[in-house]
């Protein structure tokens, strides 16, 4: 209880008391109405900062005297005590976000007159790749894009099933391998009716309806995904284009089956 009492009167000098002040409020709360000798002894005041330490707390509105010979004294309820300083408090901190709101408004008004726009990706740990791969494969409406290398081509052979569905469904599915792949025993595993091409391209790439990108870090296996942003999309869709017509069919890699089902 006592360092419980000691923890409170501590967090009371945000409300403005003093340490004696915290003291002898807290002491009056749990004890009642008491006179300024009996608070002296239960507060552990020096008696010679009861009489002034009262003043005080009677003037903050903290304490009421209902006696005065003896001085007898007793605490006001913490709600009545505290409760015009925290509506205060609170009012202030509201001022203060609305301020702070303007001020965005502001930065945002002057960011569009001087050019600049502030863009947000996501960023996507290996474990959550596949998840995110699959569900943007299948939730794509008309085309799906991607540039992988060796890494890449590996993240595509596990979202198989999410890829047939898709081609199954009609959606135009381009894939464009580096050429560093041509060798990979992954390529053959390729669905039928995707698209496929060699090409140069120097990274991982899989675009969704030309406004999602996922970029993959094939060191690490960390990703990025950027949505609807037209300027990244723009260069990344004229980036793969060009990568694409400049490709080279890559029929001749698939098993006989594929190209006789051709």
């Amino acid at each position: 209880m006592q360092m419980r009492n000691h923890d409170l009167a501590s967090s009371l000098d945000e409300f403005g008391l003093s340490t004696y002040e915290a003291k002898a409020y807290l002491t009056l709360l749990g004890r009642g109405s008491l006179s300024a000798s009996e608070l002296a002894y239960h507060s552990n005041l020096p008696r010679t900062k009861v009489y002034s330490t009262l003043a005080r707390l009677s003037k903050k509105g903290l304490i009421v005297i209902t006696q005065h010979k003896p001085l007898v004294c007793s605490a006001v309820p913490p709600d009545d005590a505290f409760g015009e300083l925290l509506t205060e408090q609170e009012n202030r901190i509201n001022d203060m976000k609305s301020t702070i709101a303007r001020l965005e408004k502001i930065s945002e008004e002057s960011n569009k007159i001087n050019g600049v726009q502030e863009q947000r990706f996501l960023m996507l740990a290996p474990s959550s790749i596949l998840v995110t791969l699959n569900e943007l494969i299948l939730g794509a409406k008309e085309e799906i894009a991607c540039a992988t290398d060796s890494w890449g081509l590996r993240i595509l052979s596990q979202c198989k099933n999410a890829m047939i569905k898709s081609i199954v469904d009609k959606k135009n599915v381009k894939i464009l391998v580096s050429k560093n792949c041509i060798d990979n025993d992954i390529l053959p595993s390729v669905p039928d009716g995707a698209s496929v091409k060699i090409g140069h391209f120097t990274y991982t790439l899989f675009m969704f309806d030309r406004s999602t990108i996922v970029i993959v870090d094939s060191n690490n296996g960390k990703g990025a995904m950027f949505r609807a942003m037209d300027f990244l999309t723009n260069l990344h869709g004229r980036i793969f284009d060009m990568a694409w017509v400049n490709g080279t069919d890559a029929s001749f890699l698939m098993p006989v089956s594929k190209e006789l089902g051709k």
